[in-house]
């Protein structure tokens, strides 16, 4: 929910500040905690890496657009 509701708010630019702030609180919180590659069983290791990385992208792309939404 947070994460659709946060996209819907970038993507239409609707109260960005808002919008991207959500959206960074989100993955920040949830990034390290879900996707703990580095306790997780060797079997399932790498498909945790893999989101664990995607979500420091997604991270990366909302601290831009928070960026953008002060200018």
């Amino acid at each position: 929910g947070a994460m659709v509701a946060a996209g819907a708010g970038i993507a239409l630019w609707r109260l960005p500040r808002v919008a991207t702030g959500a959206a960074v609180t989100f993955l920040v919180g949830v990034t390290a905690t879900m996707h703990d590659f580095w306790n997780a069983d060797e079997d399932d290791k790498s498909g945790e890496r893999l989101a664990f990385f995607g979500n420091l992208a997604m991270l990366g792309g909302a601290l831009v657009f928070l960026r953008e939404a002060y200018k």
